[in-house]
């Protein structure tokens, strides 16, 4: 009360009292190098060093090395652990447009279509038909066997080379070769 008090009462007491305009400094421009308008000398301007951005970077990288590490917590301590069994086996999956997915699922010795989206699981059909059932569960068996393909493994696919450069001999052959090509072309027309 006392703290709010004070500046109000400061202002007040500013605003009453009459100002003498004639005992104001207004210094002249050309006198101090043009910061007349500016109020502030030229030489009290504290300059922006090298420090300070090297600085502002250590400390933002610091800031998203914190948010990191706090994203990087929560979703690992959320991560529930569920002891995978071969009682309940996902034989195959479909995605479909807007977050939606199909899902073949077989529990114990039964099979069933699932549909699964954003508000939740819900049961399509079950699979009761024999022949039915029988080729669901080859087609898995044969998926199974082939197994997934780690992300790593197809990456030094895509970037590793599969054919070795040619040799003197093999490139020889091939511009031969192209202008065998050539000759036929030209000589069709």
């Amino acid at each position: 009360m006392l703290l709010a008090a004070g500046p109000a009462a400061a202002q007040t007491t500013t605003r009453d009292a009459p100002t003498n305009e004639s005992e104001l400094l207004i210094p002249d421009p050309a006198a101090t190098g043009g910061t007349a308008a500016t109020g502030v000398q030229a030489a009290s301007v504290p300059g922006v060093s090298t420090w300070d951005f090297v600085r502002m970077f250590l400390v933002l990288a610091l800031v998203v090395a914190v948010i990191y590490g706090v994203f990087w917590l929560l979703r690992r301590t959320s991560r529930r652990t569920v002891q995978e069994n071969e009682l309940i086996r996902v034989l195959g999956s479909r995605s479909l447009s807007g977050g939606r997915a199909l899902h073949l699922v077989e529990v114990a010795s039964s099979v069933f279509l699932v549909g699964s989206a954003d508000g939740g699981v819900d049961l399509i059909a079950e699979i009761t038909d024999k022949e039915s059932l029988d080729a669901v569960r080859l087609q898995a068996a044969e998926a199974g066997a082939v197994g997934r393909v780690r992300f790593a493994d197809t990456l030094a696919r895509i970037f590793k080379p599969t054919k070795k450069a040619p040799g003197l001999g093999e490139g020889v052959d091939f511009i031969r070769g192209q202008r065998e090509r050539l000759r036929r072309l030209r000589g069709g027309r």
